[in-house]
C-alpha cells in the first residue's frame, strides 16, 4: 500500500491560482511531490506500525487475563502476569517483559513431559490412576494431530502469547 502521488498533486501541493504565481520556482512539481509523498508515507507507516503494536499488546493482555483466570496456571506465572500488568506504561515495563517471557517460556508444558510425567506412578498418584491414563490417552492424540505443547487452558494461553514474543520485545 503505497502512497499516491495524484492525490497530493489535488489536495495539498499549493496552487498557482491561490497566489497568482508559484511559491517555490526552485522546486519542480515533482521534487515537492517526491518529498510530500516520502514524509507521507513514512507517517503513514509509523502510524500503521503503532496500530499493530496496540492490536499486539490488546491481544497479548486479553490472553494474559485469560492466563490469570485459567485454574492450571502456576502462581508463579500468575505473579509474573500481574508484575507484567502492573509495569504497562512504566520505564520498568521493557524489563518486566522479559521476565514474563522468561516466565512463561519456563512454565509451558512440552506434551512428551507431560506425556512422560502423566504415564508415570507419580503422576499417577498425582491425577490419580484413572485420570492419569485420560490425560496421556489424550496427550497422544493431540500429538499426533501436532501440538507441541499441553493444550489445557493456562498452556494455550502461554502458547498464543509466546507466539508474540518477538513483537513484545522489540519495543
Amino acid at each position: 500500500m503505497g502512497c499516491r502521488p495524484s492525490r497530493l498533486h489535488k489536495e495539498i501541493l499549493p496552487k498557482k491560482e491561490a497566489w497568482g504565481f508559484y511559491p517555490f520556482p526552485f522546486l519542480t512539481i515533482r521534487k515537492i511531490s517526491f518529498i510530500l509523498t516520502t514524509a507521507l508515507c513514512k507517517d503513514g507507516q509509523t502510524e500503521r506500525r503503532h496500530l499493530i503494536e496496540k492490536r499486539i499488546l490488546s491481544f497479548v493482555k486479553e490472553k494474559t487475563n485469560e492466563l490469570i483466570n485459567a485454574p492450571t496456571c502456576s502462581g508463579e506465572t500468575k505473579a509474573a502476569a500481574q508484575a507484567w500488568f502492573d509495569a504497562l506504561g512504566t520505564a520498568g515495563e521493557g524489563e518486566e517483559t522479559k521476565k514474563y517471557i522468561a516466565e512463561l517460556e519456563a512454565d509451558i508444558m512440552p506434551i512428551d513431559n507431560l506425556i512422560a510425567f502423566a504415564g508415570s506412578p507419580a503422576g499417577a498418584q498425582y491425577f490419580g490412576e484413572k485420570t492419569a491414563k485420560g490425560i496421556v490417552a489424550h496427550c497422544q492424540e493431540i500429538k499426533a494431530a501436532g501440538a507441541k505443547y499441553c493444550d489445557c487452558p493456562a498452556c494455550a494461553a502461554v502458547a498464543a502469547i509466546l507466539e508474540k514474543k518477538d513483537a513484545m520485545l522489540a519495543k
